[in-house]
């Protein structure tokens, strides 16, 4: 019994070191590009359960976002969400009004999205949560990244 504990244990460490480890895995969830922002949703006693990271596609213009479940969520289906808008042109460096947005939201067990939108030469910004024991624990990117 314990030897299964331990195959187990090095199983889901495995998986949990896979998700959102950069451009590689996240072409296999449907981005492709390279990672322009990493966020990890916390809780307030510290603990991460998860990440929205950002990436950009240069040669297609498009920036792909997607909220992973870590740690104690991973491959626990609830409630998760990630969000990403694009800035309109003119908005202020601290401040991003959504000219288009794309949001995926389900009860999910290991990300939610991918999501893209089409955004070359444009800011964008991004936010997401994970649900654990029963609290929305949220991720943002700065104000505007990408730009």
């Amino acid at each position: 019994m314990r030897r299964l504990s331990q195959l187990l244990a090095m199983a889901l460490f495995a998986c949990i070191a896979v998700v959102g480890t950069g451009a590689q895995s996240a072409q296999a969830a449907g981005c492709s590009g390279y990672l322009i922002n990493r966020t990890v949703a916390k809780t307030s006693s510290g603990v991460t359960v998860g990440e929205l990271v950002v990436y950009y596609n240069s040669s297609t213009g498009k920036n792909c976002a997607r909220m992973n479940h870590l740690g104690p969520t991973y491959g626990v289906t609830d409630g998760t969400y990630v969000l990403l808008k694009r800035c309109a042109n003119g908005t202020g460096p601290d401040v991003c009004w959504a000219e288009d947005e794309k949001y995926s939201l389900g009860d999910y067990a290991y990300y939610a999205g991918p999501v893209e939108i089409y955004a070359p030469n444009n800011c964008v910004g991004a936010q997401g949560y994970v649900t654990y024991q029963g609290k929305y624990i949220w991720a943002y990117t700065p104000t505007k990244i990408g730009c």
